[in-house]
C-alpha cells in the first residue's frame, strides 16, 4: 500500500468596505515632488512576495517612469518623461 499526502498554499486579500473607495490622487513620475502624505505614487516591487514572520527584509522599490506613446498615419513613437 501506498501513503498519499495533500499539501496546498492559498492567498486571500479582501478591502473593507470603508475602504472599496478612494479619491487619493495618484501621480507618476513625471510629478515626483508634487505628492503629500495622502497621494498615491506610482512604483513597483523587485521580486516581490508574501510578508510573513520569518520575512528578513522588504522587496527593493523602484519608480514606475510615465511613458506617452504617439501612434497615425505614417508615423509613431514612445517618450519617457524625466523629471526637472
Amino acid at each position: 500500500m501506498g501513503i498519499a499526502s495533500i499539501t496546498g498554499f492559498m492567498s486571500n486579500q479582501r478591502l473593507e468596505q470603508s475602504q472599496k473607495k478612494s479619491s487619493n490622487p495618484a501621480f507618476g513620475y513625471l510629478y515626483l515632488r508634487e505628492p503629500g502624505n495622502e497621494n498615491l505614487l506610482d512604483f513597483n516591487r523587485e521580486q516581490d512576495g508574501s510578508l510573513e514572520p520569518t520575512t528578513k527584509n522588504l522587496a527593493p522599490g523602484f519608480l514606475t517612469y510615465d511613458v506617452y506613446s504617439v501612434s497615425g498615419p505614417g508615423m509613431s513613437g514612445c517618450v519617457s518623461t524625466i523629471p526637472k
